[in-house]
């Protein structure tokens, strides 16, 4: 029963920010959808819950692939094997910053998933 707490505890932990995230985007198009007046339409509003879960899924992505720590080039690499930390801890960090990338990257693709499924449910409510 423990290693069963310990798994929900564990996707809770992966999946709460990203779910607040979502629901942030979609008070925040739902705002727009009324003091806008061109979107005040549920089919506008569906194509702008879909155009900002397209933005943070490739907020998402690009902040991981395109690396705003750049720690993987040549001349940071070059630099940092002359300082004090050897090479297991040099991985380790690199492990870790690479780590952290990558759960950024998925709660992102989780945020940004929920109002795209929201709008596409919307799109097709309407006809």
């Amino acid at each position: 029963m423990g290693a069963n707490r310990g798994w929900l505890r564990a996707v809770w932990s992966l999946l709460k920010v990203p779910l607040l995230a979502a629901l942030a985007i979609v008070l925040l198009v739902g705002a727009a959808c009324l003091l806008v007046e061109p979107w005040r339409s549920l089919e506008a509003c569906a194509n702008g819950l879909i155009l900002a879960g397209a933005a943070v899924i490739a907020f998402g992505f690009f902040s991981f692939y395109g690396g705003w720590q750049q720690t993987h080039g040549f001349h940071y690499q070059y630099g940092a094997s002359a300082g004090p930390d050897g090479g297991h801890e040099r991985a380790r960090l690199a492990h870790g910053e690479r780590s952290q990338g990558y759960r950024f990257m998925l709660q992102a693709a989780v945020a940004g998933l929920l109002p795209i499924l929201l709008g596409a449910l919307l799109q097709l409510a309407t006809g």
